[in-house]
């Protein structure tokens, strides 16, 4: 007896050739993302530091995400002076581009690793 989902499976349908065949595979990301709020706790945003660091150091692009919500609004310059106190606590790792992009309740920035070529 035939089964309907017998004729055709995920090996089947992959192509043959191996350079396509990379499409299909799951990439491996170049950034990653740091989620805070405008009113974080000392503790916390050391925390969120050390991974910023640690991001960085592996040569990682972060992505820091400011999310401002409701009542918050009113600590919208607090918020956004994360960014810079990120800024100065990582300008010998990493670059942060000069604008702010806003999405909504959401203020984004994001930070470049310095690339470390050795000059013989």
């Amino acid at each position: 007896m035939s089964n309907k989902y017998s004729e055709h499976s995920k090996a089947d349908s992959a192509p043959t050739n191996p350079n396509e065949r990379k499409k299909f595979r799951k990439g491996k990301r170049t950034f990653k993302e740091i989620k805070m709020r405008p009113n974080i706790d000392k503790n916390d945003f050391n925390t969120k530091l050390k991974q910023i660091v640690k991001f960085l150091e592996k040569s990682l692009q972060v992505r820091i995400t400011v999310s401002i919500r409701g009542r918050q609004n009113i600590f919208k310059a607090e918020g956004l002076a994360l960014f810079d106190k990120i800024s100065e606590a990582t300008k010998d790792i990493g670059t942060m581009d000069s604008n702010v992009k806003q999405a909504g309740a959401n203020y984004m920035r994001t930070i470049n690793p310095i690339s470390k070529k050795k000059n013989k």
